[in-house]
């Protein structure tokens, strides 16, 4: 592991999609990955700052020949996390888990697919954000105690769950289809180190916990 910030590129299949911590290594990432057909991956390193993309060429469920093998587990994604940590995501048809709890998250952006998204945030180490858009699915981020959210949400047809200290602080009292609204915490506006959700959604729901 050499690196200061890591950019890290998905572009799913349809699959379960996992990423989590990395203890005792000192690589910069490990990963198990099913996949059938091309598997194809880029990376560059520049200034200390580490790209890395991975895309499925194919298919990657058990439709292939021979369908999957009962060892197979999905794309399961392992980061150190001692990083700055962006992490660019497009997702296809499947379940996806991030526990980002213990990395020093920059950026956070989600171009979902159909299924459902667990995340779990980091407490914030300055400002940063995470944006998600479309999707059919639940999507459900828990967030860290004592720390001030504004959430932006637009959705299609679905719905928002939200703390009960978040006060609305623009949009729509009530929609008939959807929900579209800016709600943030009470100390927000004074905050330096705070997290900033968009959800821009299709059909589903959002719940932040």
């Amino acid at each position: 592991r050499s690196t200061d910030e890591f950019n890290f590129v998905i572009e799913a299949g349809t699959d379960h999609i996992t990423i989590n911590p990395l203890d005792d290594s000192n690589n910069l990432i490990e990963a198990d990955v099913w996949h059938v057909g091309e598997l194809l991956l880029d990376q560059d390193q520049t200034d200390g700052n580490t790209w890395f993309a991975i895309k499925q060429d194919g298919l990657s469920f058990d439709w292939g020949l021979g369908g999957r093998p009962e060892d197979a587990s999905g794309w399961n994604f392992m980061i150190h996390p001692d990083v700055a940590l962006a992490i660019n995501f497009e997702g296809g048809i499947g379940e996806t888990t991030m526990d980002l709890s213990q990395f020093h998250l920059t950026d956070l952006d989600l171009d979902l697919g159909v299924g459902s998204i667990d995340i779990i945030l980091p407490i914030p180490q300055g400002d940063y954000s995470v944006d998600i858009n479309g999707g059919v699915g639940e999507v459900t981020i828990d967030i860290p105690d004592d720390v001030e959210v504004e959430v932006v949400v637009s959705t299609g047809i679905g719905d928002a769950d939200l703390p009960s200290d978040f006060v609305q602080v623009s949009g729509d009292e009530d929609n008939f289809l959807g929900v579209d609204g800016t709600w943030q915490t009470p100390g927000f506006e004074q905050a330096e180190n705070t997290i900033t959700i968009i959800f821009d959604g299709g059909v589903g729901s959002f719940e932040l916990k």
